[in-house]
């Protein structure tokens, strides 16, 4: 643990190359510690960070490893994220209780994550090529100020509703995947918890 105290506490010193440099750092650290066999929750007690903070960076190596020359902060990374990833996720979701099955289960999950993950990195790594910034999101119930006001415009419309028809599209057709799946009688593994994923960010943009 001293030499993961001492690695991530050295990387503070990169902070004259920039923050790039510092965000990079630090998910190199993390994502090789864990490749090691250290587990998220022996990181977080050693270095006093949540576990959502070490996935978030763990997140952000992953996309380093796949863009090439384009480089950009953690958080501005963040942001790209949370705009563009609409997949479902299987936090929590329950596992047959047979060993086998289960196994088997988390393997689909874990494939079908990292291909939609692929799919978000590649979208990220165009908007970042076209100069596209971004979206600011605005929490709902709070007045907006005139400069959210001049955010909301024409165009940043637009493309929201394009994302929120692009839930919708996906709804429909998972409908039509589950009524099918029902008549063939096919066992539902991931069905409704994609449904739910998508309803919440349904949800959220209809707020």
């Amino acid at each position: 643990m001293r030499r993961l105290q001492k690695d991530w506490n050295d990387l503070d010193k990169q902070v004259q190359h920039g923050t790039i440099a510092v965000d990079m750092g630090r998910a190199q650290c993390l994502a090789t510690y864990i490749a090691q066999g250290l587990t998220q929750e022996t990181i977080g007690a050693a270095l006093g960070l949540k576990r959502r903070r070490i996935g978030q960076l763990v997140l952000y190596h992953r996309f380093n490893g796949t863009t090439g020359a384009i480089k950009i902060s953690e958080r501005r990374f963040r942001a790209y994220w949370r705009q563009m990833s609409n997949f479902a996720s299987f936090r929590g979701a329950a596992l047959p209780r047979d060993p086998v099955k289960a196994a088997q289960v988390k393997a689909e999950r874990l494939a079908y994550r990292e291909r939609e993950e692929a799919k978000v990195f590649i979208a990220i790594g165009k908007a970042i090529e076209r100069g596209e910034a971004p979206l600011r999101i605005i929490k709902p119930g709070k007045p907006l100020t005139g400069k959210e006001r001049r955010t909301l415009s024409p165009r940043v419309t637009a493309h929201l509703r394009r994302q929120l028809d692009a839930v919708v599209t996906t709804l429909q057709t998972e409908v039509t995947t589950l009524v099918k799946l029902c008549e063939a009688d096919h066992p539902l593994k991931f069905a409704p918890t994609l449904l739910q994923g998508h309803a919440r960010i349904l949800g959220d943009a209809l707020e």
